[in-house]
């Protein structure tokens, strides 16, 4: 996860620094699950300070066990991603824009995320206008055939050949 929020973070420098138009960085957001904020959040300040440069444009943090004494149900990743806003612009980025989905963690974990991508994946297409880079000339128009669409395969096919694509790599243990 750091070794890509690094590289991440050197495009959007080269791409300001260049003022570069052509493949331009999108979006990135991170859905990061873990105990508890004060025992196993890694990277707390690095990831907050990435997502002040702009680096990430989206940080959701999932806390499964927390450990300040209260009676909070658990909440993992995949309950972030299923909650409407999210799960709306989730879809919006995978069929509308052709998003990476890179799901690293455990057997179980990687496991309930591909069943939310599913279920996100069945929802009907969301109304929500594309991703176009500030420097972009792209008008809003130019998308108008591709909002109007749904998918042409099942979930469970899309997601299979966003793997054949690259675009959906899991990487998982037990």
């Amino acid at each position: 996860m750091r070794a890509f929020l690094q590289e991440r973070h050197f495009q959007r420098q080269q791409q300001r620094h260049q003022q570069l138009t052509a493949g331009a960085v999108g979006p990135t957001i991170l859905y990061f699950g873990c105990h508890a904020p004060d025992v196993d959040f890694l990277y707390h300040d690095e990831l907050r300070e990435y997502q002040r440069q702009g680096t990430l444009t989206e940080l959701h943090v999932a806390f499964s066990r927390p450990s300040d004494g209260s009676k909070s149900p658990k909440v993992y990743v995949q309950h972030l991603l299923l909650q409407p806003p999210n799960a709306a612009s989730t879809y919006r980025y995978i069929v509308h824009e052709q998003a990476y989905v890179y799901v690293c963690g455990g057997v179980p974990m990687g496991h309930d995320v591909h069943a939310a991508l599913e279920q996100i994946l069945a929802m009907p297409p969301s109304p929500f206008p594309p991703f176009v880079p500030e420097a972009s000339s792209q008008s809003q128009s130019s998308h108008d055939n591709v909002l109007s669409s749904s998918l042409s395969m099942s979930p469970k096919e899309y997601l299979e050949e966003m793997t054949r694509q690259g675009r959906y790599v899991q990487e998982l243990w037990s």
